[in-house]
């Protein structure tokens, strides 16, 4: 699918008014003139302002159309590889903690890695290696807690 500037500038712009708002909500730091708010406000502020850029950019071009849909989209094979990924990404997260994160996340991997057209022989080891140090860089170097589920008797 293919979204017009216009389209995409005013989603821009009206996504920086959104986070403009939420950090002026964000609580003052007591004894300092810079808050929490700043940053994400200087951030929604140049998402209006380069949205509105695009917009008035797309508007001066009279481009026709908000969006137009690509030609794979009426390929049946390829609505199908689509169907897989969202139901896939669903089940893993209904998954996820129940089984845990290593487990369905090989399986979604290897499931992803067949229905795009790859052997299974290629997928496992693949699927294997990015669920590790995925894992490892997660649960170890950024500290963030990941499910261990049926295989919490051996977590490390």
């Amino acid at each position: 699918m293919q979204v017009s500037d216009k389209l995409s500038g005013l989603l821009a712009a009206a996504f920086g008014i959104v986070v403009v708002l939420a950090a002026r909500a964000f609580p003052a730091t007591p004894g300092q003139e810079i808050g929490p708010g700043l940053f994400p406000s200087i951030t929604g502020a140049l998402l209006v302002v380069f949205g509105v850029g695009l917009f008035v950019g797309a508007r001066r071009k009279r481009e026709a159309g908000w969006w137009a849909l690509d030609d794979w989209v009426g390929r049946r094979d390829a609505r199908r590889s689509v169907a897989v990924v969202v139901v896939a990404l669903v089940a893993w997260i209904a998954l996820v903690t129940p089984v845990g994160f290593i487990p369905t996340t090989i399986l979604f991997v290897i499931v992803l890695a067949r229905a795009m057209g790859g052997r299974i022989t290629a997928a496992l080891p693949i699927a294997v290696v990015v669920t590790l140090v995925t894992h490892y860089a997660f649960s170890t170097l950024l500290r963030v807690p990941l499910p261990w589920g049926i295989l919490q008797g051996v977590a490390w």
